[in-house]
């Protein structure tokens, strides 16, 4: 008696510890797989519970499927119970970026709660459990509750748009670029790069700034250029997880324009016209 009551004791402090955590989030909908009392497997209440009988030896039951709205999830946790040893095997999944992925396929704490890491952070929208029956005969599971681990996104590369280059002359322009999406921290670096060959890259030449910035336009200044030349553009930006590019635009810059006319040469370089009689040169 002494023994079973520690052992009551040891489960609450377990579903304490877990339950209690605000980072847990219980399903919101279910398949019914498991008739009508598939809902106990969410209802944040580990004293009811979803069963199932399975009829075959070796054999698994339905998968009964839990749903929520999307979250980034980093584990999941679920508490079962079986009858008599018979059910030793459970199967765990969840379901990301489009199908489902495996998470534990093995054994189980039986009355408590039963944690497996999803080995990385994800975007989760569903969970899915089954048990796998060993016993010549029927044999009876239950499901009393799931729960997904919420987490942090994980920081992914910056989203930057690339606008047209503005006020081009003949050795410099205003590159235009915008932060559409940070990804999920700020950026530390944004800028413009550009080159004669496409594709510009930081490596090529480029006007940066550094600092902390969130989503926004923003406009370099381009110089050094040489004049009548086609230039290519990205904007571009930069966190932790690397550089984010926009799209390529390109230009080209004014050229010199020089014209001898009635004794002068006249050259228009630089947005400035300048006329040269033609005995001063």
């Amino acid at each position: 008696m002494k023994k079973l009551l520690l052992s009551l004791i040891l489960i609450l402090l377990l579903t304490f510890t877990l339950v209690g955590d605000c980072s847990w989030v219980t399903p919101t909908g279910d398949n019914g797989a498991w008739g009508e009392d598939s809902l106990n497997a969410r209802d944040n209440n580990t004293g009811t519970y979803a069963a199932h009988t399975i009829s075959t030896q070796y054999a698994w039951n339905p998968f009964l499927e839990l749903t929520h709205s999307g979250m980034w999830c980093d584990s999941v946790e679920f508490w079962a119970n079986v009858i008599d040893g018979r059910i030793e095997t459970v199967d765990v999944d969840v379901y990301y970026d489009g199908a489902w992925h495996d998470v534990w396929q093995g054994s189980f704490s039986d009355l408590a709660y039963t944690v497996k890491s999803l080995g990385g952070t994800y975007y989760i929208t569903k969970f899915r459990f089954s048990f796998y029956n060993i016993y010549a005969g029927a044999s009876s599971a239950y499901l009393h509750e799931v729960k997904f681990n919420t987490a942090t996104p994980p920081v992914v590369i910056p989203t930057v748009t690339t606008q047209a280059v503005t006020d081009i002359d003949e050795i410099t322009a205003t590159g235009n670029g915008n932060i559409t999406d940070t990804g999920e921290e700020n950026c530390t670096k944004r800028g413009v790069c550009w080159n004669t060959t496409g594709s510009p890259t930081i490596t090529d030449s480029k006007s940066e700034e550094t600092g902390s910035f969130g989503t926004g336009a923003f406009t370099r200044s381009m110089t050094g250029l040489d004049p009548g030349v086609l230039y290519y553009v990205k904007a571009y930006a930069y966190n932790s997880a690397g550089y984010g590019y926009g799209s390529e635009v390109e230009f080209t810059t004014q050229s010199v324009w020089t014209h001898k006319w009635n004794g002068v040469t006249i050259t228009k370089w630089n947005g400035i016209t300048i006329t040269i009689p033609l005995n001063t040169q």
